[in-house]
């Protein structure tokens, strides 16, 4: 049983509405990505078959991409922070992000589904950003 439609717009908003409430000018990039994220994860999109050319496995590939970019903007965007563990929070903060966008296409749409492989390739760019950073900030003073 699904649920109704306008719980389903009434949670989509309500999560935008907790990210901009989260935005400040120290958050702008990244919040402002991870509302395009939620746009592209839980809105109506043609599907990879639905395109005139074929990339194996773009869907993929985009999954890596969006959550290489946010987990970079996170990372540049707190690089000054003295907090000791941010680096590791920011990409549990993706991970769990790429995470609950998976549970909510398989649980609240229906013209969408949640992947494992999805996931998978969320956790990939997230940490694939961390050590390129850690690797960028330790060549270089940022």
């Amino acid at each position: 049983m699904h649920i109704n439609y306008f719980y389903k717009i009434h949670m989509t908003k309500k999560i935008t509405n907790i990210i901009i409430k989260l935005t400040s000018k120290k958050l702008a990039s990244s919040s402002l990505w991870s509302i395009f994220i939620i746009y592209l994860s839980l809105g109506r999109m043609p599907s990879a078959k639905e395109l005139p050319f074929e990339i194996p496995f773009l869907d993929k590939m985009v999954h890596l991409t969006m959550y290489f970019i946010l987990s970079t903007l996170l990372l540049f965007e707190f690089r000054l922070s003295t907090f000791s563990k941010r680096n590791q929070i920011i990409i549990a903060y993706t991970i769990l992000f790429g995470l609950s966008m998976e549970v909510f296409q398989s649980y609240l749409f229906t013209y969408r589904s949640g992947s494992y492989s999805d996931l998978l390739f969320n956790i990939m760019g997230s940490t694939l950003a961390y050590i390129l950073f850690k690797y960028y900030s330790k060549t270089r003073e940022i």
